[in-house]
């Protein structure tokens, strides 16, 4: 169980890896961006935020969307953060 959980961990952080060349913005896992936001290193003020496909493409809402809901985040491990 163990050996799974770690190869996806593995795998994600390799797609990170390749998606962030190809991204101008900053790439980061959902639960890193949100460790940032909730330490008020990243706040609405500061730039823009979409979700990310594992495949490298935006969402068309931004993290900070209201009408974002935990169903429609799930399926996202991304996020991408440009500065304003």
């Amino acid at each position: 169980m163990w050996d799974l959980q770690l190869d996806k961990i593995m795998n994600l952080n390799e797609k990170k890896k390749e998606i962030q060349k190809n991204i101008f913005g900053s790439v980061y896992f959902i639960d890193e961006f949100c460790d940032l936001c909730e330490s008020g290193c990243i706040t609405d003020y500061d730039g823009f935020g979409y979700f990310l496909s594992d495949d490298g493409i935006e969402s068309n809402l931004s993290v900070f969307n209201p009408k974002v809901t935990t169903e429609y985040a799930e399926k996202y491990n991304f996020v991408v953060w440009y500065n304003k």
